[in-house]
């Protein structure tokens, strides 16, 4: 039964050879159309997912006018923050700054070597309580000037398998 469809369609397909060609196109160009525009709402929909307030975290970008450009930018002054969460109290209830430096290299400093590290940032103690973080040993105390939190890798590259709680970077 299967084989006689298949046999009618193909017969049909040579006989209505503009048509087929038509619908064959169309149909090719909205599957393409569909897998393109679900891959776009997939990645919308995927950032941040695993973490456990993600409905609750917000990036605040700027938008400048340039001369005819539209320039977007993660960069706000700091005091924003502080006016948000007044204005708008019952939706913000934390903040932090995240400070990084783009694509240049810090030079830290530890025991008379010296190594430049990328992918270096500043932040505040509050992102903490924003994002879920497991930590190998942490400090009683993040609000401690001169704090650092650092990665695992970076543990093992300056301090080895010792403990780096209560040691010192210098950072240049």
């Amino acid at each position: 039964m299967l084989k006689n469809f298949l046999k009618i369609a193909f017969r049909n397909l040579l006989r209505h050879k503009f048509f087929s060609l038509a619908n064959i196109i169309s149909f090719s160009i909205g599957l393409a159309l569909l897998t393109l525009v679900s891959l776009y709402v997939f990645d919308e929909f995927s950032f941040d997912t695993f973490q456990t307030k993600s409905e609750q975290i917000y990036r605040v970008a700027t938008v400048y006018h340039k001369d005819s450009t539209l320039l977007e930018s993660a960069l706000t002054p700091y005091p924003l923050a502080q006016s948000l969460q007044k204005k708008y109290p019952e939706l913000i209830d934390n903040y932090f700054r995240l400070f990084n430096f783009q694509n240049s290299s810090i030079l830290i400093k530890h025991k008379k070597k010296n190594f430049n590290e990328k992918n270096f940032f500043i932040t505040d103690s509050a992102i903490f309580n924003a994002f879920d973080f497991d930590f190998i040993s942490a400090p009683q105390n993040f609000n401690e000037i001169n704090t650092a939190v650092i990665s695992e890798s970076i543990q093992k590259k300056y301090f080895g398998h010792s403990n780096p709680l209560g040691k010192e970077l210098l950072i240049d």
